[in-house]
């Protein structure tokens, strides 16, 4: 995995790229399909509860992370591009904590590499170097957590 930081004053941006093994089409699929996003979503250790999630232009979405302790961390957004198996992009709003109401932006290229599917994810407007790395554990592990479901049969195909 490559984890690299680029830090302007006022806008702290993570990116992350990740090799899955599973077909690009897979790997979009449990991207957009919230019966999928809430079998992985959160980092390893929490659960996912998806209250709405309109994976299209315009589209919103409401979920939860769930702690092991069972802390609930709500997050909103706005789908602003979805592009088929190549390109995602949508607003992340937590809705509590030292970032309540703070917009920041993902998006997510998806693109074949032979049988495996390679992603390009960054995290743009985070407010701090302290959330780049916050953010940037909590998606390494939910990566990881992605990677379990797409590479069993069945899963997230």
């Amino acid at each position: 995995m490559n984890l690299e930081a680029k830090a302007a004053p006022a806008d702290h941006v993570l990116t992350l790229s990740r090799v899955f093994q599973a077909p690009r089409e897979a790997v979009f699929r449990a991207f957009t399909d919230p019966a999928q996003v809430k079998n992985w979503f959160g980092p390893r250790g929490f659960s996912a509860d998806v209250d709405r999630y309109d994976a299209r232009p315009g589209g919103t979405y409401r979920m939860c992370m769930i702690s092991p302790d069972g802390n609930a961390l709500w997050l909103h957004g706005t789908f602003l591009m979805v592009e088929p198996h190549d390109r995602l992009s949508f607003t992340w709003i937590w809705e509590q904590g030292d970032m309540a109401g703070k917009e920041t932006l993902v998006t997510i290229g998806f693109r074949s590499v032979g049988q495996t599917t390679e992603i390009a994810l960054r995290h743009d407007r985070l407010p701090s170097e302290a959330s780049r790395e916050a953010h940037g554990k909590g998606w390494i592990s939910t990566l990881d957590c992605l990677e379990d479901v797409v590479k069993q049969p069945g899963r997230a195909s």
